[in-house]
């Protein structure tokens, strides 16, 4: 299948990013007693990353320019990680432009491709919450979902 061409770069990529901005949950502990029921919480030896979506797109991008990030074989495309944040942050603009402002819903309903990516990226960069929509669904399935976001 083809998601694993399209994401194989970008997951080495962020896998090596979050890998290297690791910091212990000890540290987290005390930050998620003021903002409670953000993320579930459990000691263990979990490591998580301070950075955003968005910065890791930036840092990815600033770090590996032009080696390649997305490849969509059936769509005979290929992109760095520089075109990426690009497209991504121009796509951002558009939304933005659009009058949807921070926590607005927006839904996607595609088949595997390289705009599903971009979507999802631009949409996190914009502060916007992307809900994805099976392209199978039939009509009554549709109208639920729609409904329900």
């Amino acid at each position: 299948m083809d998601l694993h061409m399209v994401y194989f770069g970008l997951q080495r990529k962020m896998f090596h990013l979050l890998k290297t901005s690791y910091f212990p949950l000890r540290s987290i502990s005390s930050i998620q007693k003021k903002i409670k029921n953000s993320y579930y919480f459990m000691n263990g030896d979990v490591l998580l990353s301070s950075n955003t979506i968005e910065q890791l797109v930036d840092i990815a991008a600033d770090e590996s320019g032009d080696h390649v990030a997305f490849i969509s074989v059936h769509q005979e495309i290929s992109k760095s990680f520089s075109q990426f944040r690009q497209e991504v942050q121009k796509f951002a603009s558009g939304l933005i432009s659009l009058g949807l402002r921070k926590g607005d819903t927006v839904a996607i309903c595609s088949p595997n491709c390289y705009e599903w990516p971009v979507t999802q990226f631009a949409t996190a960069k914009a502060g916007l919450v992307l809900v994805n929509i099976n392209p199978a669904y039939q009509a009554k399935e549709l109208e639920y979902c729609l409904k329900k976001v």
